[in-house]
């Protein structure tokens, strides 16, 4: 059986001040106690938009030389910032694809760590050593 015991306090004063504030549990998987994570975040009024920035991990990616490909077939005669803009679009839009992926498969293992976490036998043991190692931990 587990209890969370790792928790914050704030008052009236603070939650008003940071309404968008979030506390987060970090999960380690090398220790039984967790450390809290303070975000006092507060609304911001602005819309950030990051650049363009080609990644050198994509060239591992079969589908990158296809969208590269197929954005300069079909903007022939554009101008190259079109075809630019839109290889940059469609790219960023597979990354997104792929990391959420890859996330999808970290949280899946963290949830199975955290599930043969409290079982003390060989072979929860052996399981939590394997999804460790698949998460880096």
């Amino acid at each position: 059986m587990e209890i969370r015991l790792d928790r914050a306090l704030i008052n009236t004063r603070f939650f008003n001040l940071f309404q968008e504030a979030k506390l987060t549990n970090i999960e380690l998987t090398t220790s039984d106690h967790c450390p809290i994570f303070l975000e006092p975040a507060t609304k911001h009024n602005f819309v950030y938009t990051r650049r363009f920035k080609f990644e050198n991990s994509w060239l591992r990616e079969p589908l990158c030389r296809h969208i590269v490909e197929d954005c300069w077939r079909n903007n022939a005669g554009q101008s190259w910032q079109i075809k630019v803009e839109d290889c940059s679009n469609k790219l960023a839009k597979l990354w997104r694809e792929i990391t959420e992926r890859f996330k999808d498969r970290i949280n899946r293992s963290k949830r199975i760590i955290k599930m043969v976490k409290g079982r003390i036998n060989e072979a929860s043991m052996q399981q939590r050593s394997m999804q460790q190692r698949r998460v880096g931990g």
